[in-house]
């Protein structure tokens, strides 16, 4: 499967990235460290394209349950996850007060 096949070897460049930048910070290394999540980005984006442009087959494929073009959006939401993840456990996100982050 094309997100599993891009996704971890982005995990690997997300890791070594971030270690990187964090051992010697500068623009290059920041570089280094937005790479992987790109990747893995680019990764989602991609499942989510091929789900949408085999829609029928999809559908086929699932017994006539479910169609591609859901599931592209299935695809899409698990994409943005580690994005809004990371938001929600960051005190200082926009909108986020004391009593939000000691829910």
């Amino acid at each position: 499967m094309v997100s599993t096949t891009a996704f971890r070897p982005a995990l690997v460049l997300t890791a070594a990235g971030s270690a990187s930048h964090h051992w010697a910070p500068d623009p290059f290394s920041l570089a280094l460290d937005r790479l992987g999540m790109e990747v893995s980005f680019a990764a989602a984006i991609a499942l989510a394209k091929l789900l949408e442009m085999g829609d029928e087959v999809v559908f086929h494929a699932t017994c006539d349950t479910v169609s591609g073009h859901s599931l592209k959006h299935v695809a899409a939401a698990f994409a943005v996850w580690p994005v809004w993840s990371a938001l929600r456990q960051n005190p200082r996100a926009p909108g986020r007060t004391l009593a939000s982050v000691a829910q």
